[in-house]
């Protein structure tokens, strides 16, 4: 993605600039300004799936250079639609990482019990949506497989 959502759709403009000289940022970009952030336009503005990939990829990118860092000891990747598959195991996964003060077993079968199968998924998109938002993931996909994290896409 590369830059802020501001920036990418409606020319170069730095976020902080957008606070201090609000009359350069689109009209409809506006209420989104922390001192008049309006949340009923907010939840109302489209935003193109694509863009939300291309924010994926980038936050993926961003997270791996991070997580490498990070000893190998101190690492649990946990897949989120593993916790649809069987969420009691994902979660006793989790707490055992975190050591024993963690490990509850009745506290893991009431959580796993709230989970629920998603409504909509990428799969039920049109097919020009589906397409652009899964070019737009490929890198981040790529960058987990190299990490050794598989996806079916």
């Amino acid at each position: 993605m590369g830059a802020p959502y501001i920036c990418r759709w409606h020319g170069p403009l730095r976020l902080d600039d957008a606070v201090e000289h609000a009359d350069r940022v689109p009209a409809g970009l506006r209420p989104f300004l922390s001192e008049q952030f309006d949340a009923d336009a907010f939840r109302a503005h489209h935003v193109p799936l694509p863009l939300c990939g291309e924010f994926w990829t980038q936050h993926i990118g961003n997270g791996m250079k991070v997580l490498s860092s990070v000893p190998p000891d101190r690492l649990l990747t946990l897949r989120y639609e593993d916790f649809f598959v069987d969420p009691k195991t994902q979660l006793d996964t989790l707490t055992a990482f975190l050591g024993d003060d963690f490990v509850d077993d009745a506290w893991s079968t009431r959580c796993a019990a709230t989970v629920r199968t998603p409504r909509s998924t990428w799969r039920n998109l049109p097919e020009e949506t589906a397409l652009a938002l899964t070019e737009a993931c490929r890198p981040g996909f790529e960058q987990l497989r190299a990490a050794g994290v598989h996806y079916d896409t």
